[in-house]
């Protein structure tokens, strides 16, 4: 006995669709919004402003999580900038800030110890794994 099959696949485009992998699909959507609310408790909050300019500067499902103050930078690396012309950390207007050398660490002062410098590669050594697990229901269809 002799039983002839044929089998019909969706387009590739049509199953990354399906599984939320599009461009900025379910999957994509799901990790911007997870690195915004994961890194909240590891970014520096005097006001909350810089924790505030995340949430207003990403477009969720962008691919890209950004925090927008003038700030960010200096805060995210951690490292204290001066002013070249008179080393002190205020500069001028419009005055390119340089970091100081040698290299000083910030003291931040959020009464918090995980509040501090590289807070999204901090928060992605903890927390990769939820992200991974969360993106796999997603494309299992449980998400």
């Amino acid at each position: 006995m002799k039983i002839t099959a044929k089998l019909y696949l969706p387009s590739a485009a049509k199953m990354i669709k399906n599984c939320g992998l599009d461009k900025g699909g379910k999957v994509q959507k799901y990790i911007d919004q997870f690195v915004l609310e994961q890194s909240e408790p590891y970014i520096p909050h005097k006001t909350g402003n810089l924790v505030t300019s995340g949430t207003n500067a990403t477009k969720i499902g962008s691919g890209q999580v950004i925090w927008d103050s003038p700030y960010a930078h200096y805060m995210y690396e951690g490292l204290l900038m001066v002013s070249p012309s008179t080393g002190s950390s205020w500069a001028k207007k419009d005055e390119q800030k340089v970091y100081k050398e040698p290299p000083t660490k910030l003291n931040y002062h959020s009464g918090d110890d995980n509040r501090k410098e590289k807070w999204f590669d901090r928060m992605m050594i903890d927390r990769k794994e939820e992200l991974i697990k969360g993106c796999q229901k997603i494309v299992d269809g449980d998400g």
